[in-house]
């Protein structure tokens, strides 16, 4: 006290319990454990300061059916009660009066060793995920969220068109948001994503009320194209055989008003590649670039 903990185990959520045709499906989740730890106090005032939040182990099972309706829908949908005819009764007109703010505070949200599949059955996607470790923040007071996020995941598999886009990668993310909802104010500090050997930073800033300002900054590398082998198939990745790629973008200007200014450096280093006609290598190919969308009457 004043704080009050809860704890299930093996906490799941099927479509229809007991049902033939939903014999094999599996369920919506199935959480081996899961825990909050609230504070009683705050919970009378209109605020949830919650202290840790935790869902470790289980599946996360998202699928869209052929008639895009999704299993979730399908498992908290009730059944239609008769509607009853409810006479409307003339109510004096009250004063608004101000209603306090709901205010949202979590301390410790993890998700641990927790698996993630999403199928899209109507247009043959498929996304299989482990969650190993999600660590978050996150507090709402008078429509300012502050949130931060560090994600260590693995895709199994990527499935798009029934056809197998990658498999076997690591993603990283690392990351720090700011919003303001009421002016759409929105604040990404630095921040990093990576996936397999390849790298990017940002940051950058979003405000409506400046006639839609944008200023982001994003720059990468990626080792041996590693990126490359989503976009390239068959020889264009057997033909490649080492070389690294690296770049550096920004946007900046009010996009209500005005195309912003976008620049862009990259480049490729020391790349190895076989000519496919002669099949006579190439070595320590460089390439160095630089984009731009004009100033002034250029």
């Amino acid at each position: 006290f004043p704080n009050a903990s809860l704890k299930f185990i093996d906490l799941s959520l099927y479509e229809t319990k007991d049902s033939v045709e939903n014999s094999n499906k599996l369920p919506v989740f199935d959480i081996d454990e899961t825990f909050i730890s609230v504070s009683l106090i705050d919970l009378l005032s209109s605020q949830i300061n919650a202290s840790e939040i935790t869902l470790e182990g289980g599946s996360i099972n998202i699928v869209v059916y052929p008639d895009s309706q999704l299993n979730f829908e399908k498992a908290i949908t009730k059944v239609k009660e008769k509607e009853e005819i409810v006479k409307e009764k003339i109510v004096p007109e009250k004063k608004d009066e101000e209603s306090p703010g709901i205010s949202l505070n979590v301390d410790d949200l993890k998700i641990i060793d927790l698996q993630l599949n999403a199928e899209n059955q109507l247009k043959k996607n498929k996304l299989q995920v482990v969650i190993n470790e999600l660590s978050s923040e996150f507090s709402y007071f008078e429509n300012h969220i502050v949130t931060s996020i560090e994600l260590d995941t693995h895709i199994d598999s990527l499935i798009k068109n029934n056809e197998l886009l990658f498999s076997d990668e690591q993603i990283n993310l690392e990351s720090k948001l700011e919003v303001d909802t009421d002016s759409i104010y929105v604040k990404l500090e630095e921040g990093s994503f990576s996936i397999g050997e390849a790298k990017f930073l940002f940051n950058g800033v979003f405000d409506s009320k400046n006639q839609g300002f944008v200023d982001l900054i994003v720059s990468g590398s990626d080792e041996d194209f590693s990126l490359f082998t989503i976009l390239l198939k068959g020889e264009g990745i057997e033909n490649l055989k080492s070389g690294d790629i690296f770049f550096k973008g920004s946007v900046r200007g009010k996009t209500f008003v005005e195309f912003p200014a976008i620049e862009v450096s990259f480049g490729l280093s020391d790349v190895n590649l076989i000519n496919p006609i002669t099949k006579r290598e190439i070595k320590k190919l460089n390439l160095k670039g630089h984009f731009n969308s004009g100033k002034e009457d250029d």
